[in-house]
């Protein structure tokens, strides 16, 4: 019967690879916004817009991850 359902879990297997690798490109996205805020904090300008990227992306990240325990 495993044999069987192999096919199953390889399919499963590479839904939750695919959530990885996007989580991983939004996490990196979450960093590059951050980056932008740091920087524009230290040019004495208001990170408003750039704050709210990061909190945007970050909370895009928080959903992926949660979907990923949820393949596992």
């Amino acid at each position: 019967m495993r044999g069987k359902l192999a096919w199953l879990a390889k399919g499963r297997e590479r839904r939750v690879l695919e959530l990885c690798d996007t989580h991983m490109k939004e996490v990196v996205k979450t960093v590059a916004a951050m980056d932008k805020t740091i920087k524009a904090f230290y040019d004495l300008k208001s990170p408003k817009e750039e704050y709210a990227e990061v909190f945007r992306s970050e909370r895009e990240a928080d959903k992926i991850k949660r979907r990923i325990l949820e393949e596992l």
